[in-house]
């Protein structure tokens, strides 16, 4: 394993021990939470595209206070 040998503030061994359960420094698991980190981040980019392609910019907060706004704009004038 060349490069980096630390997985956020744990260093990871060079080679597996086998032992089971496996443990905190294993490098098969430090890839296999790798790997899984990267699917959330990539799922979570998707996500956020289709939110804007649907039209859906800002945040969540962002969106209700607009809503409230709207609500409160709506009683005024009626």
């Amino acid at each position: 394993m060349r490069g980096r040998r630390h997985l956020g503030k744990t260093k990871v061994k060079k080679k597996c021990c086998r032992s089971k359960p496996r443990c905190k420094r294993c490098p098969v698991t430090a890839l296999l939470d790798a790997r899984a980190k990267a699917a959330r981040k990539t799922a979570r980019k998707a996500a956020e595209a289709e939110g804007e392609a649907a039209g859906r910019t800002g945040s969540k907060a962002d969106r209700k206070a607009a809503r409230k706004a709207a609500r409160k704009a709506e009683r005024e004038a009626g």
